[in-house]
């Protein structure tokens, strides 16, 4: 399992997991917007905490949604960091 550090691994990472299940929906006729916005950039630049995260994440899909109307349902993944120290 990835490490806090290793979160943008280039095999493993919930982006992927967003791209696969993209291609999948795609394939079945279903129009997507798959987000990769880096909410943990974010919240380290405003020096705001991880629970902070959720709000930032709240406010992205708000303003995504009144850009785009059409939005009809929102799926939302996200990576769980841990560091190993921490039990």
């Amino acid at each position: 399992m990835a490490s806090a550090n290793e979160t943008f691994h280039d095999e493993l990472n919930i982006s992927l997991v967003g791209d696969y299940l993209r291609k999948q929906l795609e394939n079945m006729g279903i129009n997507v917007m798959h987000e990769k916005r880096d909410i943990q950039a974010v919240v380290e630049k405003e020096g705001l905490t991880y629970a902070d995260s959720y709000d930032v994440t709240r406010n992205y899909i708000k303003e995504t949604i009144e850009k785009h109307d059409s939005i009809q349902m929102v799926l939302v993944f996200t990576e769980i960091l841990y560091q190993d120290n921490v039990r």
